[in-house]
């Protein structure tokens, strides 16, 4: 996709880099509200749903480049662009940063007290292998679709 919206390696480095910085804030100072004030189930399921509908309208930001008429010229511009996917990144960070702390959070209570640690043990070993795959599986696919153009 970045291929496609004519993006370098700068800009998919300042998207990157604004998403560390939205989780960074989000988390020092919104999420500690959410998770007081906000039902965790209702906080997780409605997370959920603002995580895919921001995955399924990530690729969509490419059909902007598409437009024709003159009046609207400006959605075709890279800085247009960019703002749009770090928009969709903005979203996007705030709710997978809430749904990790509520899936820690249904892991401490769903275990008795003398298991807790390796309730949190298996859980973090899960989550770690599930950071590196994912960048190990998006390093593949960006390789791939790189060979295409």
């Amino acid at each position: 996709m970045v291929q496609a919206l004519l993006f370098d390696s700068v800009f998919v480095g300042y998207t990157q880099a604004f998403s560390g910085v939205v989780m960074v804030v989000f988390t020092g100072c919104i999420q500690p509200y959410c998770m007081r004030t906000i039902n965790h189930k209702l906080l997780s399921i409605s997370n959920i749903i603002i995580s895919c509908v921001c995955t399924l309208l990530l690729p969509s930001i490419y059909w902007f480049r598409l437009v024709q008429p003159s009046s609207l010229q400006y959605m075709t511009s890279v800085n247009w662009l960019f703002a749009m996917v770090c928009a969709l990144e903005f979203v996007f960070s705030m709710s997978v940063c809430v749904m990790f702390v509520v899936a820690v959070c249904w892991v401490n209570n769903s275990v008795p007290r003398h298991c807790l640690g390796r309730a949190n043990g298996i859980g973090q070993t899960v989550a770690a292998f599930v950071r590196g795959f994912g960048p190990l599986m998006t390093g593949f696919i960006w390789s791939e679709s790189f060979k295409q153009i």
